[in-house]
């Protein structure tokens, strides 16, 4: 053994019946772990938001039980580091996910919402879309899930309007809600939707439905209220640009794997590659022109010479 005293206070640590689990597995094998552990001890005494803090380091040493509340918060400082530098996403907060749709011809966003079981709708929102005749006030009561609210009643039958489509399906109706209309599990088994994080979008895959998600400064600007026409004609358009785009990069996306899979099974003349490889061309530049010219020797040098 060394004359170092913290590799002593180290061995000695290891070989006691008292220390813990997580000393001796992750800061006793090494002294440069146990080092590694003493400095993070050492600046917990200087932060002010640490329950270390204005601790004698010394007293720290001599404490099993703190040294292992160390080790713990070393632990806990760890997999932060790695998660904001390999997962920085969970660090922000997620966009929740809106569509635009119409209902009696008005106007709004809805809120997709994977973990309801019931599709909602605000009662603020009745009398705006002409439904407060409809109500079915038998089914008054109380919903309960992460949190309550009162249920006013059911509306058995509403024409739920995406794009040029029209989807029949019941509402209960809830005292308030953070938006207009929420779209539960039910509505999504029953039309078999999917909600595509890749594409970013909501489909209902049986008619064809492609609906891209609101930005969060469109959710900002139009969420629980009327959309104008004009505003919802503004997310339309971008509904189309983004389906123009997606075409667009679909048909890019065929036409590159076409040209890989020609260029993958193309074969080169031997000696036509023998030929003009010897009038001085690199051999990458005969093997590009030949395949262009589709191994016609006389259109493979022309192209070589115009290179």
């Amino acid at each position: 053994m060394s004359g170092d005293p913290i590799d002593k206070l180290r061995v000695k640590l290891l070989n006691s019946e008292t220390t813990s689990k997580i000393l001796k597995e992750d800061f006793l094998v090494t002294l440069e772990n146990f080092n590694s552990l003493l400095e993070f001890a050492k600046v917990q005494t200087n932060d002010s938001q640490s329950d270390f803090y204005n601790k004698n380091f010394v007293d720290i040493l001599k404490n099993n039980e703190a040294l292992t509340k160390a080790a713990h918060l070393f632990k806990i400082h760890e997999q932060y580091t790695h998660a904001y530098t390999y997962d920085p996403e969970s660090f922000t907060t997620s966009c929740m996910l809106y569509v635009a749709m119409k209902i009696n011809n008005v106007p709004i966003i809805a809120f997709v919402d994977s973990g309801a079981e019931k599709s909602l709708l605000s009662s603020q929102f009745l009398e705006v879309l002409d439904l407060e005749k409809y109500l079915d006030k038998r089914f008054k009561g109380q919903a309960r899930g992460v949190g309550t609210g009162e249920i006013n009643g059911r509306l058995h039958h509403v024409m739920l309007q995406f794009g040029n489509e029209f989807l029949s399906h019941s509402l209960t109706v809830l005292e308030s809600l953070p938006s207009p209309i929420l779209i539960g599990i039910d509505f999504m088994k029953k039309y078999r939707c999917i909600i595509d994080f890749q594409e970013n979008c909501f489909k209902i895959n049986d008619l064809g439905i492609e609906l891209p998600f609101l930005n969060e400064p469109q959710i900002a600007k139009f969420n629980n209220r009327q959309l104008k026409i004009e505003e919802y004609n503004e997310i339309i358009d971008e509904n189309q640009t983004f389906k123009k785009m997606k075409l667009e990069n679909t048909e890019q996306s065929i036409i590159q794997k076409a040209e890989e899979k020609k260029e993958a099974s193309f074969v080169a003349n031997e000696d036509h590659l023998l030929h003009l490889s010897e009038l001085g061309f690199p051999k990458e530049k005969v093997l590009e022109a030949l395949s262009l010219a589709n191994n016609d020797i006389d259109k493979a040098a022309q192209l070589l010479m115009d290179m």
